[in-house]
């Protein structure tokens, strides 16, 4: 027995030289295989994951001095990646932590703030990051390009932020030449 809506029951008595019983019971045995197959697919959908591209993975960072720049840069990523010194003695590590802490909060709800608690944010960053400077760190900070595959959904791009807090006097804090572009570039 097939069973066919009201349009595909008429199309095949209006077509029997088309639509033979042959035609009809071979259409019959590919659905039933199509069901067949579909109902054993599992029904879990494939796990997530982040896939990163060598390429986009960021060769170095940028100091940032400005709680605007830095609020903007955090805001557009999905996660992030941070890294400190290793040899924090108790009072920087308070002074590192309770930054990059105020930093993840304010990135979690500057989206959902309006424009005079937004400009609030980045002067308690700007605050916070001179705290860092007069204290003998810098903060550094770049954005990688990655995307997310796997769930429901089909890729989607997926940012990461990296930032580092360091002292200044680290070895490895290379600087590039002066520029008269107040944005570093």
């Amino acid at each position: 027995m097939i069973l066919l809506c009201a349009n595909d029951h008429k199309r095949v008595d209006d077509q029997p030289q088309t639509h033979t019983p042959e035609w009809l019971q071979t259409r019959k045995t590919e659905h039933a295989k199509w069901v067949e197959e579909k109902l054993a697919e599992p029904t879990e959908p494939p796990m997530m994951r982040i896939v990163r591209t060598k390429a986009n993975i960021p060769q170095k960072m940028d100091r940032i001095a400005s709680g605007k720049i830095l609020l903007n840069l955090a805001m557009q990523c999905h996660s992030s990646n941070t890294d400190y010194d290793d040899d924090l003695d108790d009072a920087e590590t308070e002074l590192v932590a309770g930054f990059l802490q105020d930093l993840h909060d304010y990135r979690e709800i500057a989206g959902d703030v309006d424009m005079p608690e937004h400009i609030n944010i980045t002067r308690a960053l700007n605050t916070r990051l001179r705290d860092l400077e007069e204290r003998g760190f810098y903060f550094f900070a770049a954005v990688e390009g990655a995307r997310i595959e796997g769930g429901v959904r089909p890729p989607q791009p997926w940012m990461i932020f990296h930032q580092l807090v360091t002292r200044a006097t680290n070895p490895k804090i290379l600087w590039k030449e002066e520029s008269n572009d107040p944005m570093g570039g």
